[in-house]
């Protein structure tokens, strides 16, 4: 049965739009085919949209949005739509245990780039005062990640 049909027939109020609940499991199905984490990502943009932890949407999910947060969850799930990652979306994107700032201007790292720093790491004794050059390897999150794990060494 049809949302409209459904609000017609008393099952469902036009109040139900506007619960936490209701927006979160229609922006699932709305993602589920231009992402493998449709579910997350509805989270992670409801939560934002909202201002508040992920954990906060089950425990209040019969609470209503304001319009604001209506609006920014809207807009944010169709940029998600039109394919735009979630980092540019959300302006963040955690790496190696960092929360990094990111923008359309940023190469986002991939998953696939912490196994280039965890190799790295392999060949570093944890007290190396060596010199790393990150020439070319994106946005920098290498060099980061490099500098975090080994101090003394000279991250270039």
């Amino acid at each position: 049965m049809k949302r409209a049909a459904m609000v017609r027939e008393g099952i469902l109020s036009l109040k139900d739009f506007l619960k936490i609940g209701s927006a979160l499991a229609d922006a699932s199905k709305r993602l589920q085919n231009v992402s493998e984490s449709p579910r997350l990502d509805a989270e992670l943009l409801l939560a934002r949209a909202l201002d508040v932890p992920r954990s906060y949407l089950f425990a209040h999910a019969e609470e209503e949005m304001d319009d604001n947060a209506r609006l920014r969850f809207q807009t944010s799930i169709e940029h998600r739509i039109d394919g735009l990652p979630m980092a540019y979306i959300t302006g963040e994107k955690e790496f190696w245990s960092m929360d990094l700032l990111v923008s359309p201007a940023t190469l986002v790292p991939r998953p696939e780039t912490e196994l280039l720093v965890d190799l790295a790491l392999r060949q570093m004794p944890r007290e190396s005062t060596q010199r790393v050059l990150d020439l070319g390897t994106g946005s920098g999150t290498v060099a980061l990640a490099l500098a975090r794990e080994r101090p003394l060494s000279k991250i270039i």
